[in-house]
């Protein structure tokens, strides 16, 4: 299985993408929209995860986008991002391909909804289960990562 895996914080590609090719799956990275419909033309994937806020082509264009090439009409598309709140979720065009997660999701679970959306409809296991959301509508969640140290 080919995965487009799409961030312009480079940390967590490197980390996702580690942890999706030891599942044994191709990785394909990109840190904006625009690259990623570069790497869509020269190779065909089967699944795109992506960040919502992006420079140069979002992740929610970059959805719009696919949805109009040849062939990736029905591709599953995977939005994941730390911004939960309600205008961003309300933009998302989500469906039976096209879920949200939040940045914090385990990686189990990502694993769950790769292997649900991939797989033909009359294959799927269990449904993964929808995300919990609603907690943090009119929240936005900081992008910068903590400050753990002790003084």
């Amino acid at each position: 299985m080919n995965i487009l895996l799409v961030d312009d914080e480079p940390h967590y590609l490197i980390l996702l993408g580690d942890f999706l090719r030891n599942q044994g799956w191709n990785v394909l990275t990109a840190e904006n929209g625009g690259d990623a419909l570069d790497k869509i033309k020269e190779r065909r994937v089967d699944i795109v995860i992506a960040d919502i806020y992006m420079p140069v082509v979002n992740g929610i264009e970059l959805q719009k986008s696919l949805k109009k090439m040849d062939g990736y009409a029905a591709v599953p598309f995977i939005f994941v991002s730390a911004y939960a709140d309600s205008s961003t979720l309300s933009t998302l065009d989500l469906s039976d391909t096209v879920k949200y997660l939040s940045k914090s999701v385990s990686p189990a679970k990502l694993k769950e909804w790769i292997v649900y959306l991939t797989s033909p409809p009359s294959e799927r296991g269990k449904h993964p289960g929808e995300e919990n959301i609603s907690h943090s509508e009119g929240k936005n969640f900081s992008r910068e990562p903590r400050n753990t140290k002790r003084r």
